[in-house]
């Protein structure tokens, strides 16, 4: 456990890839975009955690952040030059865990900085009291990740208002996103309880979680109107179709092309076990158009 492997198919043996040597533990692997580098967290109770990256046939890691902090959830912009990652402010400090942050920076990192980088701060997170659908206070961590447009996306949790009834009723989960300036926040999608939020790579469609399994609606990524869509499993306006039945954390969407068929599919990273499941989700692309005609 802590400890980052990797292995060729289905059939290879595991192998470690950070050096033996290093002691941090070592959690939330991601890959960059062309599959040469992982970039991952660690945690120890004295340095207490940073954000690193390696190389994905192994070694000895690099560090990309220069101060220790609350670090969680890194992820690759897609041209591999930035590393966002969600910092809390400082709860391990105060000897309480990361779950009781009361809000977390997403940060900007340099992937590449050769002694560290202090990263820029591209918006907050806070973490309301009675967010939950229940007015339980809602604790996931935070997991941010790249979407249409370059935009970087993030769960924001809502408290409940007087005018719903107040104990929580009206709250829940949102999807946001900025700019990767940190620049144009907007709130896309509204849920009731969703714990996991992933755009698919063009916001033609959303895979959340949600009582601890997954779930794909389409996404008006232009918008309807002066609303935000809202996504109910039930009796929502838009139809929602469930991936999984046995549980599914941590879903994430990839886009695969051919000349007629544009498909996403659902990775879910099991919270046992070994291994990734996929589910696909198809849409059939329309002939191009003759500009001649």
């Amino acid at each position: 456990m802590g400890r980052i492997y990797a292995q060729a198919g289905a059939t290879g043996a595991p192998k470690r890839v950070t050096d033996p040597s290093f002691k941090p533990l070592e959690y939330s692997p991601t890959w960059s975009p062309d599959g040469r580098q992982l970039a991952f967290v660690t945690w120890d109770d004295t340095g207490r955690g940073n954000v690193w990256r390696v190389s994905a046939t192994g070694g000895m890691p690099q560090r990309v952040t220069s101060e220790a902090g609350d670090y969680v959830d890194p992820v690759w912009s897609p041209d591999g030059r930035t590393i966002a990652v969600a910092r809390g402010e400082g709860a391990t400090a105060r000897q309480r865990t990361l779950t009781h942050n009361a809000w977390y920076d997403l940060v900007a990192l340099n992937a590449s900085a050769a002694t560290g980088d202090t990263g820029v701060v591209l918006s907050t997170i806070l973490r309301p009291t009675g967010a939950g659908i229940g007015g339980e206070a809602r604790r996931q961590l935070v997991r941010p990740s790249y979407g249409p447009e370059g935009r970087l996306f993030w769960i924001d949790e809502k408290a409940g208002t007087a005018a719903a009834g107040g104990g929580g009723r009206g709250g829940g989960t949102a999807l946001m996103s900025v700019k990767a300036d940190g620049s144009d926040k907007q709130e896309h999608l509204s849920f009731p309880a969703a714990d996991e939020i992933v755009p698919s790579p063009t916001g033609e469609f959303v895979a959340f979680q949600e009582g601890d399994n997954v779930y794909v609606a389409p996404m008006a990524w232009g918008g309807i109107g002066g609303d935000v869509q809202r996504i109910e499993k039930r009796r929502g306006q838009f139809p929602v179709t469930q991936l999984t039945r046995d549980g599914g954390p941590f879903p994430a969407l990839a886009q695969r092309h051919d000349a007629r068929v544009r498909q996403w599919r659902a990775l879910l990273r099991p919270s046992h076990g070994n291994g990734a499941h996929r589910h696909g989700k198809a849409r059939r692309r329309r002939a191009p158009r003759d500009p001649d005609r």
